[in-house]
């Protein structure tokens, strides 16, 4: 999958993780229901989240965009990947950096081990909070720092920004890192939640591949010679160690936009729905 695909499913999957939230088609349905009483079955809404996590509509909303960014962290192994375009210099040299620690692309940052050692870099970041402050409550710098960093990745690879607008990213981060500090949450779970999940997403939709991911680095499982006349085993465990299920052919096929379409729309309703309740309440407490 592409940088902007993984962005999107990053977002969506908070939603759906974070939200309970339902969108109404009602306007869909009923002239179908009226013309063809036999589909007086499809439902008046369609659910967007499991509502897993007991976050506000701040945090839905912030969390998404937190997690998109997030999506695009595996492949800081690749100097040329959309991620290490977004943010330069900075970005550039961590790339190179994650490329040879890593063992190139799709193997450390797309393994266990990767998705281990980003939860504990939100685990660490978590601790970063400044209690009692006023009217503000506690403010989360943990949380708000990595707001800026994977927000820029997520406006700069969703092309929110033009190319020619290098600080564009950073400075849209910093406004989301500072909204993020003030109005999430405190605790550790929602942040690691997020940014684990951003991760996974990731390594997910690239062994949807054909190319897959070597999940299971710094250890190489080649596949025996015994097995590679075996029907799919080849395409499902590639001789470099890596493992793929394949459904969604190479990475920027058809198949994956058609996947992301759907996915998008989830992740732009649920933060609409998020955006407007955290805009309702804000103006109510504002009132009163």
């Amino acid at each position: 999958m592409m940088g902007a695909q993984h962005a999107a499913c990053g977002a969506a999957a908070w939603v759906a993780v974070a939200s309970n939230y339902e969108l109404p088609i009602t306007a869909v349905t009923e002239p179908l229901v009226e013309a063809y009483p036999r589909l007086a079955w499809l439902p008046e809404a369609l659910p967007l989240g499991f509502g897993l996590l007991e976050v506000g509509p701040a945090a839905v909303f912030m969390g998404a965009i937190i997690c998109a960014g997030a999506a695009l962290l595996p492949d800081i192994d690749h100097h040329n990947a959309s991620i290490a375009h977004s943010l330069p210099p900075m970005t550039k040299i961590l790339a190179r950096f994650f490329q040879k620690a890593s063992g190139g692309h799709r193997n450390g940052t797309h393994s266990i081990v990767g998705v281990v050692f980003f939860g504990v870099v939100a685990w660490l970041a978590s601790f970063l909070v400044i209690t009692g402050c006023g009217r503000f409550g506690d403010l989360n710098i943990g949380a708000g720092l990595m707001a800026v960093i994977l927000s820029a990745f997520a406006f700069k690879v969703l092309h929110f920004m033009p190319d020619s607008a290098r600080r564009a990213p950073w400075a849209a981060g910093i406004l989301v890192g500072v909204i993020t500090a003030v109005v999430t949450p405190s605790g550790q779970s929602w942040l690691i939640t997020c940014i684990v999940l951003g991760v996974v997403v990731h390594i997910v939709g690239d062994m949807l591949t054909k190319e897959g991911c070597n999940i299971f680095w710094p250890l190489t499982l080649k596949r025996p010679k015994a097995l590679s006349g075996a029907p799919l085993v080849a395409e499902v465990w590639g001789r470099n160690g890596r493992i793929a299920i394949p459904l969604l052919g190479s990475a920027n096929s058809i198949r994956c936009w058609a996947v992301t379409i759907p996915i998008s729309a989830v992740a732009i309703a649920g933060m609409c729905i998020a955006g407007l309740h955290w805009a309702q309440g804000t103006w109510v407490a504002l009132l009163s």
